[in-house]
Parts: C-alpha cells; sequence; structure tokens
C-alpha cells in the first residue's frame, strides 16, 4: 500500500507520515506506531495543522481528552478556515 510506503521514499515530508499515523491509531488501532508517526510528524513540521487534528484524534481515542482540545486548538489556531479541524474540535 502506498500510504505504508510514504514515509520511507521521503522520511522528511510531515504528510506522508502524519496519515500514516493516523491510519495506524485510528483505523488499525496500532496506537503505539500511529503515534510515533504522528509524532514524528510534528518534530518534522509543527507548523501542519492536518497533523495536529489527526494527533487530536488519535490522543482522543486513546481517552486522553485534555491533550486531544489541546492538539485541536492547536490546529485551529494554525489553519482557522479549515472547516475539519473546527469541527473536529467541537
Amino acid at each position: 500500500m502506498a500510504l505504508e510506503r510514504a514515509p520511507e521514499l521521503s522520511p522528511d515530508l510531515c504528510d506522508g507520515r502524519s496519515n500514516r499515523g493516523y491510519q495506524r491509531g485510528v483505523y488499525r488501532w496500532d496506537w503505539a506506531g500511529g503515534r510515533a508517526d504522528l509524532e514524528r510528524a510534528l518534530r518534522l513540521f509543527s507548523g501542519d495543522a492536518d497533523a495536529w487534528r489527526r494527533y487530536g484524534a488519535l490522543l482522543e481515542n486513546l481517552g486522553r481528552k485534555e491533550e486531544a482540545v489541546q492538539a485541536m486548538e492547536r490546529a485551529v489556531r494554525l489553519d482557522p478556515l479549515d472547516g475539519v479541524s473546527a469541527s473536529a474540535l467541537g
């Protein structure tokens, strides 16, 4: 699957890693793998609103509500016109 290979092909690209992390953590329940990918994505580019929203979704699934809200709030601050992040925060 291309999503799995994206971080291997471009290890310093935030998008591929945050997408894979979201899929791993939220859909496949690979909490550790998803979290590792998303945290690496945020280290690569902490200004990515999508990565913060995805990280917030994973934290929410892990029951870490306060941290999830903080991540979602950061996503909204980074991209206030993004309805997906605003909806996720709501």
